[in-house]
């Protein structure tokens, strides 16, 4: 199986730290994020990856083809000289995955204990579906619907919770397993940059089935901000002991 690290953003929200360092490279306890991320991969039977580059490219670059190598068959990357959101850096990715049904999309700043091998399930068992995208209940800034038969429908900011065509609205976990058929819909895109959720959108407008994959009480932290960061080798920190 292959996957796509998502790793070309700038981390504004801590720019202390990644003036100098690309976020997926901080440390957490002694291990990079970039580190903790393909773990957790490998683990779900990822042999191949492919990584978007950016912003301190050389260094994630450099890191990633002396460190990954020990974990897959192949470590390739995608350099972005303008960064093309994760619909556009998919779409630039494509040829990676022509021998593919079904791959893993993750977000380089994501940690997460769940098997990610369970987002891929779905699609092998129904080859009609094309994405499973792992959600849970938790506040934040905007929210994915998903319809009464469980298909992604629609996105909505926090604001607008109200609005819900249904009772049925989650918070995204930056974690997705999708079939090659989304590229069908990703080169229907005529922007360079684009988020992946234009992509769904579009998708779902021409009868394409995405799911939801509840993660429940897994653990799950996005280190975009330093509380977060902190959060996160605090849980690491008790893990290891």
């Amino acid at each position: 199986m292959k996957a796509m690290i998502l790793a070309a953003g700038l981390g504004s929200r801590l720019a202390a730290l990644t003036a100098t360092t690309p976020k997926c490279l901080i440390d957490i306890n002694g291990t990079p994020m970039l580190q903790l991320v393909a773990e957790n991969l490998a683990r779900a039977g990822v042999q191949q990856v492919i990584i978007n580059l950016h912003h301190h490219a050389e260094q994630v670059r450099a890191y990633a083809s002396t460190v990954l190598v020990d974990y897959f068959s192949k470590v390739e990357f995608s350099f972005e000289p303008e960064l093309l959101g994760t619909g556009g850096g998919l779409k630039a990715a494509a040829p990676f995955f022509t021998d593919q049904d079904n791959f893993l999309l993750v977000n380089a700043d994501i940690y997460c204990s769940y098997d990610l091998s369970n987002l891929v399930k779905p699609l092998i068992e129904d080859k009609s579906k094309m994405g499973c995208l792992a959600v849970m209940e938790r506040v934040d800034s905007s929210y994915l619907e998903f319809d009464a038969e469980g298909n992604f429908c629609g996105w909505l900011k926090a604001a607008n919770q109200a609005k819900a065509k249904t009772n049925r609205i989650r918070a995204f976990c930056g974690l997705q397993a999708l079939s090659t058929k989304i590229f069908d819909y990703l080169i229907q895109q005529p922007e360079k940059s684009f988020s992946i959720i234009d992509t769904y959108m579009r998708a779902y407008q021409g009868g394409g089935r995405i799911i939801a994959e509840d993660i429940g009480e897994q653990a799950w932290y996005d280190m975009g901000t330093f509380e977060e960061l902190e959060r996160l080798r605090g849980y690491i920190s008790k893990r290891s002991k």
